[in-house]
């Protein structure tokens, strides 16, 4: 396992130089890094891929505290700079979207293409926040916790999935801590519709079609805020559609970097 400051990273393929940028993957909330195993079987014959577990999921839960989602950007420059990368492209799914843009505002000299998957650039509305503060509340409450983890898992994976089962286990070990941390951290996030005109490398947006948590619309406006994205939308996916979706998701992926770089 490879770790820098408690964050753990993996690093795999071939560094193949100018044509083929590193790709560097980040996970959405509740999940950890192995949410991209499928994407990383394919992209690394090419690509070399990083992916890390943000803090308070999969290895990176050593952390202790509050911290903000540009801290989390923060962490992401240390394992690139730990790996020599000085450029890369960001690829991040929900809460790792709204991280990724906060990569390419803090650091835009290091970011030459953006992935946003099941993300948006907007802050949650009335609604989602309330959830959230629901979940996060009652997240010590072990009965409470798998009642929320049973919705949750048709809207994050899909319906009828057998990943449900690796997920579960995998969301219901989380503390209380980590989930309270990682929340504040999305609920406090700034408001950023009016920085990211300044975003100026490629951006590919991923959204499934079935996608409740962050709805389609909200992609489309994101696409809308940023200069030059590409929107595809993957048909039947839900919030995570790169699970069930991959071969979908693997060729947008593949044809936007060959198209851009």
């Amino acid at each position: 396992m490879t770790y820098i400051d408690s964050v753990y990273f993996t690093d795999m393929g071939p560094d193949t130089g100018r044509g083929y940028p590193p790709l560097l993957f980040l996970h959405g909330f509740f999940m950890d890094s192995r949410m991209f195993e499928k994407q990383l079987s394919e992209l690394k014959e090419k690509y070399r891929v990083i992916c890390i577990d943000i803090r308070g999921f999969g290895g990176s839960t050593d952390h202790r505290g509050p911290f903000s989602l540009y801290d989390i950007a923060d962490d992401v420059i240390k394992v690139a700079d730990q790996l020599n990368i000085q450029k890369f492209v960001i690829a991040g799914m929900s809460m790792g979207g709204y991280i990724a843009l906060r990569v390419c505002l803090k650091y835009p000299g290091r970011v030459n293409g953006l992935i946003l998957m099941g993300s948006q650039v907007a802050r949650d509305n009335e609604e989602t926040v309330k959830n959230y503060l629901y979940l996060r509340d009652h997240w010590h409450d072990t009965g409470i916790r798998e009642e929320l983890v049973n919705r949750l898992l048709p809207v994050i994976i899909g319906e009828h999935c057998p990943e449900h089962e690796f997920w579960q286990k995998i969301w219901m070990s989380h503390s209380h801590e980590s989930i309270s941390h990682a929340m504040d951290a999305m609920l406090k996030r700034d408001d950023i519709t009016h920085k990211v005109k300044s975003i100026t490398v490629p951006a590919l947006i991923l959204h499934g079609e079935k996608d409740t948590g962050i709805p389609v619309s909200a992609a489309y406006t994101s696409c809308n805020l940023l200069k030059y994205a590409r929107f595809i939308e993957i048909p039947g996916g839900a919030h995570a559609f790169n699970i069930r979706h991959s071969s979908a998701t693997n060729r947008a992926i593949l044809c936007w970097l060959h198209d851009y770089f």
